[in-house]
């Protein structure tokens, strides 16, 4: 993961330093000078695409607690009023997809 921050803590006034009035109620010089250049150079940070793909999954995963707990707590409800049914040939078939793709994975 790679940030490109460019012009950090450079020697350039800032903008507060630029609108800071001197006791008189006059602008010093420096002050005017740096009101004379309008365009005033801006930090930027730039994330990389995997970056922005992680950003992403951790806004859906966010998003998809609220739907995941209430379905939790309606499996919950089921397994303690004895409701709830499982399919044992479902059970079956999905550890050895897991398997299978385990050892797909290990080569």
């Amino acid at each position: 993961m790679a940030l490109n921050i460019n012009n950090l803590g450079g020697n350039r006034p800032s903008q507060l330093d630029a609108n800071r009035v001197s006791d008189k109620g006059t602008k010093t010089s420096a002050e005017q000078g740096s009101n004379a250049t309008s365009a005033v150079a801006q930090d930027s940070v730039m994330l990389t695409n995997e970056a922005q793909q992680l950003n992403r999954i951790q806004q859906n995963l966010l998003s998809d607690s609220d739907s995941r707990s209430s379905k939790l707590e309606s499996i919950k409800q089921a397994v303690a009023d004895g409701s709830y049914q499982i399919d044992a040939n479902r059970v079956a078939q999905k550890m050895g997809d897991f398997e299978s793709e385990f050892n797909k994975a290990l080569g």
